[in-house]
């Protein structure tokens, strides 16, 4: 094991205190939320067990993908993606693997699974879920 990450903001409870379960995980790279690496330094189980503990960005970089438009217009509605234009776009939905699972006009598309989907249009990504 080389590195471990741990989304959580408060250090959760560990059930290894001492001795560590791996003679190598004093070399491990634990990373951290950005501003949590003072709280898990200072935390009896995770400060001994990890010299090596980094913050890191765990954004996945969509929320910095979105963009409002005032000529695009996307929500969801009653489990449909809905996606209105004042002008002649193509559209793009892509799942939460990249695969398109639509492509075509501005229109209401159904029959999508639950989950999270980036709709692309006129070179802005916007992101849904259902």
């Amino acid at each position: 094991m080389t590195q471990i990450y741990c989304k959580a903001t408060t250090p959760p409870t560990i059930g290894f205190f001492g001795e560590p379960f791996d003679n190598n995980i004093e070399h491990c790279i634990l990373y951290v939320p950005v501003g949590c690496k003072e709280l898990y330094a200072n935390d009896d189980a995770w400060g001994y067990n990890f010299k090596n503990i980094q913050e890191m960005d765990f954004k996945s970089g969509i929320e910095d993908a979105i963009k409002n438009d005032n000529d695009i217009s996307v929500r969801v509605e009653s489990g449909t993606i809905v996606v209105d234009s004042d002008h002649d776009v193509a559209i793009d939905i892509c799942d939460i693997h990249g695969l398109i699972v639509y492509s075509g006009a501005p229109a209401t598309i159904n029959g999508l699974g639950n989950g999270l989907y980036i709709v692309r249009a006129a070179g802005k990504s916007h992101k849904v879920i259902i």
